[in-house]
């Protein structure tokens, strides 16, 4: 899309910013990133990097790196820094997690769809959840009913009123970003996707069951 600046988020948030070299099937978690973005077709697509040594592995992908400034390591700080470095006329902003790899094919284009259609300034990825919550009380932990399942009330997961932002991607305005300075500014919309495709691949074990769930992907679409 014309005036998209896709960006690929590495290391940011406390994530670990060598897990994107972490192979899922053939690719690294940072290819398969960028096969991901190209999908939503921005005009132009940066890595935003923690320090210089995952540079080749960008420009192995094509892929222009861009080394934060030392301190920079929350995702509006990787965005601002990005935002610096646009080409004229950027007007939304893709940014993407590389270490949570399962999101479906033409999801971030979806997000983008959903933002021009309804002139959000922010879509981020969902997806519905339900929990039991304890409180810590001077008599001991006390068990609260699950918020998003009151008794007898709630039955289907299409029900659950409970959202929970997964990190996965930010399809930003650029101009709302630049005003306020959060990833959460303006008119905020989410794009509820299936609790699979949230799956963090932050270490060993995460990316085990990122294959495992690839794995299942691959066996229902043969017998589909």
């Amino acid at each position: 899309m014309r005036g998209l600046l896709a960006v690929i988020a590495v290391g940011c948030d406390g994530c670990p910013s060598e897990a994107v070299r972490q192979k899922l099937g053939r690719q690294t978690l940072f290819e398969r990133a960028v096969q991901q973005v190209a999908e939503a077709g921005p005009n132009q697509l940066l890595a935003s990097l923690p320090a210089v040594d995952l540079a080749p592995l960008a420009r192995s992908c094509g892929v222009d790196p861009l080394v934060r400034p030392a301190g920079a390591s929350t995702l509006e700080a990787a965005i601002a820094h990005a935002l610096g470095h646009a080409a004229a006329g950027t007007s939304y902003i893709l940014a993407v997690d590389p270490l949570v790899p399962l999101r479906r094919p033409g999801r971030l284009a979806q997000a983008l769809a959903l933002a021009v259609r309804e002139g959000a300034d922010c879509v981020f990825s969902c997806h519905r959840e339900s929990s039991l919550l304890w409180h810590r009380s001077p008599m001991g932990l006390v068990p609260y009913f699950d918020p998003a399942r009151p008794p007898g009330r709630i039955r289907h997961a299409d029900a659950l009123p409970w959202l929970r932002e997964d990190g996965g991607f930010y399809l930003l305005d650029a101009a709302a970003f630049r005003q306020t300075g959060s990833r959460h500014g303006g008119r905020v919309l989410p794009l509820e996707i299936d609790a699979g495709e949230a799956v963090a691949a932050v270490d060993a074990a995460g990316l085990a069951v990122c294959r495992a769930l690839l794995a299942e992907r691959s066996r229902a679409a043969a017998r589909a």
